[in-house]
């Protein structure tokens, strides 16, 4: 979801249309943050509640890892190695590591951006899903636990996907991470999913 898009759906609180850490109207490294890039440090409470209320919802973790991988059954949407992310995914690559020390060692390619990079940017996976891989974490609706356990309805929420400042192996299709639902950060952004309904 852009921060454009999350401004609108938040058009009657704007007290919380505008909750980026690296929101529009900054440069960062000489790139721009417009509109068009996406919405992070948005918590799991409101992501949800707003999604509600204009009939959506965050994915559940196996609708995202399903959407993630595209039908496909590497580690990464566009194929086995890490390498195979460059042009599909903003991850932590040699620009970012060289920018930010205590980010840690990334990718040997470069992506061009520093944080996120403007929603769309890269290449799609094979359902035309951008943005799966890398640019901010995403909310899933699930608590974290275990795989298979007994769902559970308090505790951290899963998200996935990896971010701008996380390796490739952090956003492999398989990858769960987990914040407190309370959390907000500027690497952990959402995806809108909407119910199908027969009519």
């Amino acid at each position: 979801m852009t921060q454009g898009q999350w401004a609108r759906l938040c058009s009657e609180q704007p007290q919380s249309q505008r909750p980026s850490r690296y929101g529009a109207g900054i440069a960062i490294a000489g790139r721009h943050i417009t509109d068009v890039h996406p919405v992070e440090q948005v918590d799991w409470h409101l992501a949800a509640r707003v999604l509600h209320q204009h009939g959506m919802a965050l994915p559940s973790e196996a609708m995202w890892e399903y959407a993630c991988r595209g039908g496909r059954t590497t580690p990464w949407s566009p194929g086995q190695h890490p390498e195979d992310l460059h042009g599909h995914a903003n991850v932590l690559d040699a620009a970012s590591s060289r920018a930010v020390a205590e980010w840690g060692r990334g990718e040997a390619f470069d992506d061009g951006h520093i944080v996120h990079a403007p929603v769309g940017s890269f290449a799609p996976n094979a359902f035309g899903l951008y943005d799966m891989h890398g640019n901010v974490f995403e909310w899933c609706a699930d608590v974290y636990g275990p795989c298979g356990a007994e769902p559970r309805t308090d505790g951290d929420r899963v998200n996935r996907g990896g971010s701008f400042d996380n390796p490739a192996a952090m956003a492999r299709c398989s990858d769960r991470s987990n914040t407190p639902p309370d959390g907000r950060d500027g690497s952990l952004g959402l995806r809108a999913a909407r119910p199908l309904r027969r009519r």
